[in-house]
């Protein structure tokens, strides 16, 4: 299952799940991402071409299991920025869903630089960066470090480390584009868009979108995408 469409720099994957839904999650992350690799082959690209992958699955407790798997199938490769939650409507049968973007073909003959920020590696460790940059477009995901703090103070450390990876990658808050919110607490959703009003210093906030979730970890309230240009 799952569709794709290039436009330009970039080719857009939507909707990748496997063919057989009858396993349990590790057969399912393995049918998903053999069924991913056959969509970016059939874009005329391959996983090295990822700039960013979405994960769904239809439940949190198995995160580590998918990113065990997830990491056999990146394995050395230069990795994406990846997103993982739960709590979306699944296809029916479905433990696990992924949309992804890659750098499309054209750009790819371009030698459009792709630069990663933030690398992260290891055991029990999703492989993944937390920020990315394609050329003059640039995207960076991620929670908060400490999740002691309350809705507020999570959204304040994540837009510290966004301010952080948007300078390394020469662009800033003024050019960011889209806000993607994944809130465990749709209550939370009024607090977090003062404060991210606030730091974009602008009234309306960027198209985006909102979504009720469970993160990782029980005491993780959020976890924000932003793209912006550079």
């Amino acid at each position: 299952m799952g569709t794709f469409i290039t436009s330009g720099d970039r080719t857009f994957l939507t909707g990748i799940t496997g063919d057989e839904k009858s396993g349990g999650i590790g057969a399912q992350t393995r049918a998903a991402l053999a069924t991913l690799d056959t969509r970016l082959n059939e874009a005329s690209v391959d996983r090295r071409s990822l700039l960013t992958v979405h994960i769904w699955l239809a439940d949190m407790a198995h995160f580590q299991e998918m990113t065990a798997k997830w990491n056999a199938w990146i394995g050395n490769d230069e990795p994406p920025s990846r997103s993982c939650v739960s709590g979306g409507a699944l296809q029916p049968g479905a433990l696990i869903q992924v949309v992804a973007t890659a750098a499309s073909p054209v750009a790819n003959q371009a030698n459009i630089p792709v630069e990663r920020y933030g690398l992260v590696r290891g055991t029990g460790r999703p492989t993944m960066c937390l920020a990315l940059a394609h050329g003059n477009w640039f995207t960076v995901c991620t929670l908060a470090s400490d999740c002691s703090q309350d809705i507020t103070g999570q959204t304040r450390q994540i837009l510290a480390d966004f301010d952080r990876f948007l300078g390394e990658a020469g662009t800033e808050r003024s050019k960011v584009l889209t806000v993607d919110l994944w809130l465990k607490r749709m209550s939370d959703r009024e607090a977090v868009e003062n404060v991210l009003a606030g730091w974009l210093n602008r009234d309306q906030l960027p198209a985006g979108s909102c979504v009720r979730a469970d993160m990782a970890r029980p005491e993780m309230l959020i976890e924000i995408r932003i793209t912006a240009a550079r």
